[in-house]
């Protein structure tokens, strides 16, 4: 029961940061099937090792993708969150920082390629 919550919860926060990163990639159109194609290979893999459909040396490199992935998928997600908050906020209260709003895809580029660089 514990598992089949804990792997729901981690599927909508991967779509969650998905479907910004999607969005993010507006510029850059041609370079969207590579981003869903990557991305969800990465994710999946953890689901792959969790299932122990694999062993080896490949369960060791799945390991350690899936392991990383979950690390960046939960920064990401609090990331994207706390953006999405201050937007929220923002359009309430009007309130700063306004580098979110003069270029909105500058931004969440920017937010892709930081959480990114920081497991480099």
């Amino acid at each position: 029961m514990w598992g089949y919550t804990l792997l729901s919860t981690y599927i909508a926060g991967c779509l969650y940061v998905f479907v910004r990163g999607w969005q993010s990639l507006e510029i850059m159109k041609r370079n969207r099937v590579w981003f869903a194609l990557i991305f969800w290979t990465f994710i999946l893999s953890f689901v792959f090792l969790r299932m122990r459909l694999v062993s080896g040396a490949l369960y060791d490199f799945l390991y350690f993708i899936g392991f990383l992935m979950l690390a960046l998928i939960l920064k990401s997600f609090l990331v994207l969150l706390a953006i999405d908050i201050l937007r929220i906020i923002r359009w309430a209260v009007k309130i700063r920082p306004d580098f979110i709003y003069r270029n909105y895809r500058l931004s969440k580029s920017r937010t892709l390629i930081f959480n990114s660089k920081s497991y480099v």
